[in-house]
């Protein structure tokens, strides 16, 4: 059944949700005049003129160091490093928590639903007192994970050297996971024997829900 404004060239129609609705059913608005979908709270989803879906509440989270901070972690290739992480102002740098899944205290983004997730980490280390053929890795892991499972080997990067003075490396992981409710993200890393500073504020961790 078409719903129609009545010659309006302006106005909206407000639609309740039925108790069924069928496999064919529709909304089709013109191409023309800037007609946009909006739902009940515009700040959750929206379409715009385009065609372009917005989702304003989608779930996400970009975290890097406090500013000023050069952390030494202990020397443990699997270390916690999103704990270092707790500077998510929008102020700046495009930083942001959407949700507030991601737990700026412990480091830990929990996922509020099932699906995709698209996961990304960058760290900028210095080495400090390098052990000839040691390694340092980074890695994005899922709770009970660790670089000796396999798990987070799937988002993990590795790096050795016979580097024995000051030097600097950077290492990026990215990629998506499939994950459950109530699912734990973090990232981690760490240099095996010998240590390594950890530049925060040239680091950072994010997590975005894809679907």
């Amino acid at each position: 059944m078409p719903i129609k404004l009545n010659g309006a060239t302006s106005g909206s129609v407000e639609l309740g949700v039925p108790d069924v609705v069928g496999s064919d059913a529709s909304l089709t608005l013109p191409t023309t005049n800037n007609a946009t979908i909006v739902a009940a709270d515009p700040t959750k989803l929206s379409v715009d003129s385009s065609g372009r879906l917005l989702t304003p509440a989608r779930p996400s989270f970009l975290a890097r160091g406090v500013v000023g901070s050069i952390t030494q972690p202990g020397a443990d290739a699997e270390g916690t490093l999103s704990i270092l992480f707790s500077n998510v102002s929008t102020d700046n740098y495009g930083l942001h928590n959407i949700g507030n899944h991601y737990n700026t205290t412990t480091g830990v983004f929990t996922c509020p639903l099932t699906g995709l997730y698209f996961c990304q980490g960058h760290t900028r280390w210095e080495t400090n007192t390098f052990v000839q053929n040691s390694y340092i890795r980074t890695f994005i892991k899922l709770a009970g994970s660790s670089h000796t499972t396999g798990n987070s080997l799937v988002l993990h990067q590795i790096q050795g050297s016979n580097e024995s003075s000051t030097s600097y490396m950077d290492q990026n992981v990215a990629g998506v996971l499939y994950c459950q409710v109530g699912d734990t993200i973090e990232l981690a890393g760490g240099m095996a024997t010998g240590g390594a500073k950890l530049h925060a504020t040239e680091s950072s961790f994010g997590v975005t829900f894809l679907g």
